[in-house]
């Protein structure tokens, strides 16, 4: 949670950094960049802490009668390290979007931005 409530302080805090970024870049307006990455992962990140105490929660399963009186859950175990590489043409949202999910599971990521660099805007 700490470190998910982290990620959206500094979405919100570095915004104007993301809108100039993106604009000398993608030339993406301030509009576009607002709705599609800042606040898409600021949002992103509010659905997860409002549902991860549910989601975190075994779910209990029916057992086969033959193994009475036992009882089965289905529990959430985080799986280790994944990779996230990047894209150049929504480098913030589809980078961190899956961060999100990462964290939320209890992983750790590595990121890697991508290797090609946006076309040569017109």
């Amino acid at each position: 949670m700490t470190q998910l409530a982290a990620l959206k302080a500094m979405m919100q805090e570095h915004a104007e950094d993301f809108y100039v970024s993106l604009w000398s870049d993608l030339r993406r307006n301030r509009v576009d960049a607002d709705l599609t990455d800042v606040k898409f992962i600021a949002g992103e990140v509010d659905h997860v802490i409002a549902h991860l105490s549910g989601w975190m929660k075994p779910l209990p399963i029916s057992t086969p009668l033959m193994l009475a009186p036992s009882h089965a859950q289905v529990r959430c175990d985080p799986l280790g390290v994944g990779l996230i590489i990047g894209t150049w043409n929504y480098p913030v949202m589809l980078t961190l979007s899956p961060l999100i999910a990462a964290i939320s599971g209890g992983n750790t990521a590595v990121i890697k931005p991508s290797e090609w660099p946006p076309p040569p805007p017109p």
